[in-house]
């Protein structure tokens, strides 16, 4: 009886063992592999970089001269009348003897007004006549009032007799003075009118304020990448007019925040609120600062790292592995490696490093490149032989990735962009990239995104009406 018992208690603890042996197994089995590092993309934001826009200003002297030209009559004053000013008993007519020609002095536009004048004096039973010519020269100042409305201030700086007046009186009677009086009539309708046609040639406020609205239009600085550029406008400031080359001259200049987005053509509301004028004798200086992008696909990665890597062996003793395949994915700021082997070992191990920039290569490099943590643990545990620091050596000066290509083909597409960009009618771009520098690397859920930072000179060409 005791002997049957004995017998049904040590199968039933052989039944046990087995199992327990089983279970064992299995989890051995089950953990022949290191875990999968999960893909992680961490959220990334690019900050918006202060930039200057020049928008240079030329109104060539004749253009000026020849609307001033067209604008003031040949009779520029016309009194036919003896009683007219008090019965001054005078007839007076002033009229342009040759075109009105202009010149410039730092800040100050001179013209010289050739005008023919023909006096009639009432004498008694008679009149008599005498013609004169003189040289009128004006001085134009030029001012900008807070609402950006150019104010003109044209004043007679002198005269000179090219041919002084006389009356005939059976000898020649000098009437300078009565000449004189007219020329004091004659100069307030030619200040005037100088006035009211630089106010209408020259029309700042319309200039800045298209240049203020056109400069928030989303700019595509790279179609392949689908890379806008949206630059918002903080200030707006001009330099003092100035004469140089035969041109008025000065310089609008906007400081602004240009932000980088990547995608279709972003929505946009622009700011139309025109700021109050200011003027600088000190611009900023034409500095644009621009965000771009390139991307290496991970696909891209990969075959980099494969066309060496594959079918490479490594051997430590009497084991050895080949490399099968390498993939590559994100997870944080870290760049996960896989790589398939057979051999001594048959399955998957994971890498990890940072990529980093080289500025002494050109290449994306890895950083503290090791084994990922769960498969450090593993290969502690299950094939201590593959935990090797030959190995991971012999990666790291594999993974490496070259950008140098991407970098030209950026900033030759930029630039193209750049040449002549026009933002709407009348209104183009046209910039010089000077330095394209990496700034920073991030991980998408397809690529390893390089973040550039491209400095340069970039002018507004607005069409003056």
């Amino acid at each position: 009886m005791l002997r049957d018992l004995l017998h049904k208690m040590s199968k039933k603890l052989r039944l046990l063992t087995t199992c327990l042996l089983s279970a064992c197994s299995f989890l051995v089995i089950a953990q022949d592999q290191p875990s999968v590092p999960l893909a992680q993309y961490d959220p990334f934001s690019i900050k918006p970089v202060l930039s200057n826009v020049n928008i240079p200003v030329n109104i060539p002297v004749k253009d000026l001269e020849r609307t001033i030209n067209q604008q003031i009559d040949s009779i520029i004053y016309d009194d036919q009348s003896f009683t007219d000013n008090n019965n001054d008993g005078i007839k007076f007519r002033a009229t342009k003897l040759k075109p009105i020609t202009l010149k410039l002095l730092g800040q100050d536009i001179r013209y010289q007004v050739p005008i023919h004048l023909n006096i009639i004096k009432d004498v008694y039973l008679t009149e008599l006549e005498a013609q004169g010519d003189i040289n009128l020269i004006f001085k134009t100042t030029l001012q900008v009032l807070p609402n950006w409305k150019l104010n003109p201030i044209t004043e007679l700086v002198s005269h000179e007799w090219l041919k002084t007046p006389t009356l005939n009186v059976g000898f020649d009677m000098p009437i300078t003075y009565i000449a004189d009086m007219a020329v004091k009539k004659s100069k307030k309708i030619i200040a005037a009118e100088i006035d009211a046609q630089l106010a209408k040639s020259i029309d700042l406020k319309a200039l800045a304020q298209q240049a203020w609205n056109a400069i928030q239009a989303p700019i595509l600085i790279s179609p392949a990448y689908k890379t806008w550029v949206k630059i918002t406008p903080t200030e707006i400031s001009m330099s003092p007019l100035s004469s140089q080359q035969g041109m008025i001259s000065t310089v609008i200049n906007l400081n602004g925040m240009s932000d980088i987005q990547i995608g279709e053509k972003p929505a946009f509301r622009p700011n139309s609120t025109l700021p109050p004028f200011q003027l600088k004798s000190a611009l900023s200086r034409d500095s644009f600062t621009i965000h771009l992008i390139t991307d290496i696909p991970y696909y891209e990665a990969a075959a980099l790292v494969r066309d060496t890597l594959k079918g490479q062996v490594f051997e430590n003793g009497k084991k050895k592995v080949k490399i099968e395949e390498i993939n590559v994915y994100g997870q944080g700021n870290n760049l996960i490696i896989k790589v398939t082997m057979s051999g001594s070992y048959k399955g998957d191990i994971y890498l990890s490093g940072k990529p980093v920039y080289s500025f002494a290569t050109n290449e994306i490099i890895l950083e503290n490149l090791d084994y990922e943590v769960e498969t450090r643990n593993f290969l502690a545990r299950s094939a201590s032989w593959l935990f090797h620091k030959t190995i991971l050596t012999k990666f790291e000066s594999f993974l490496k990735f070259p950008i140098s290509e991407n970098l030209k083909g950026i900033q030759s597409t930029v630039q193209q962009s750049l040449n002549n960009y026009e933002i709407m009618g009348g209104v183009s771009l046209q910039g010089r990239l000077q330095t394209l520098q990496v700034n920073e690397i991030y991980l998408t859920a397809t690529s390893i995104r390089v973040l550039l930072q491209s400095t340069g000179k970039l002018n507004m060409l607005v069409k003056i009406m």
